[in-house]
């Protein structure tokens, strides 16, 4: 039994993100200052930017992941269980494995977030045709369309991942998420706009997250509407200074 848990314990230690955007956008400003307020030369601030470019995302787990195929069955008891060890030992169980199979993992619920916010960011592949404005666009509403199942139980989600031991977690899929739907979209700056555009992105996304768990409307039609409202509001501070853009944005309610 030893030997398997330790087999499983890189995969339930993996990191997620959304909760503590706020001091991962801190942290990643701070380096940004840094990076640009020393003495170093612009080619070496440049290849360090480059090593923080996240690539498109990877290929679906394959068949043999156990672990993968467990969460996966997890996901339909979560409305009925929420995000909890509950709805691992009903997927195990489904997949015909013993109900105690869920103390493979010794995060319980964290590990099923986890799982789903990796799996969903692996999917959101906008289509390359679209302009970069678009692009991030498309991005936004396939990862949210991940989430919108679970609408009413994702204030559970978020508070699994506000739990301070949760912060690492939270921090690594929400600056994932922001990097991948960059790239993808085909942003390939260098400069200080490399870091204020993951912060607006950062902004404006966990927040169109959080107004979708209390929307109501059809099809989230709502959501989509604030969604392109913050949006907009990003298209127009691009050019923005950090400073002055959150500014600007904590007075439309968004915090970052």
């Amino acid at each position: 039994m030893k030997r398997t848990l330790v087999a499983f314990k890189p995969f339930a230690s993996r990191a997620l993100g959304m909760a503590g955007s706020r001091n991962m956008l801190r942290f990643n400003l701070v380096q940004g200052q840094r990076a640009f307020a020393t003495s170093q030369g612009p080619d070496q601030v440049v290849d360090e930017q480059k090593e923080r470019l996240t690539p498109p995302p990877a290929k679906p787990r394959p068949d043999t992941d156990i672990p993968s195929k467990i969460l996966e069955a997890s996901l339909p008891f979560v409305r009925t269980y929420g995000w909890s060890t509950g709805s691992i030992a009903k997927g195990a169980q489904a997949l015909g494995y013993l109900p105690v199979t869920h103390g493979l993992f010794p995060n319980g619920g964290l590990d099923l977030v986890d799982y789903f916010m990796e799996d969903a960011r692996l999917k959101t592949l906008p289509d390359c045709s679209l302009s970069t404005t678009e692009k991030v666009r498309k991005a936004c509403i396939t990862r949210l369309q991940h989430t919108m199942p679970y609408a009413e139980s994702w204030p559970e989600a978020a508070a699994i991942l506000a739990e301070p031991w949760n912060a690492p977690v939270a921090m690594r899929h929400l600056s994932s998420l922001v990097d991948d739907i960059w790239y993808l979209a085909g942003d390939k700056s260098f400069d200080f706009n490399w870091y204020t555009k993951r912060f607006l992105l950062s902004g404006v996304y966990t927040s169109t997250e959080m107004y979708m768990t209390k929307d109501h409307s059809p099809d989230f039609t709502n959501t989509l509407e604030f969604l392109d409202r913050r949006l907009e509001d990003i298209s127009m501070l691009a050019s923005f200074g950090f400073q002055t853009a959150r500014g600007i944005l904590n007075s439309r309610g968004i915090r970052i």
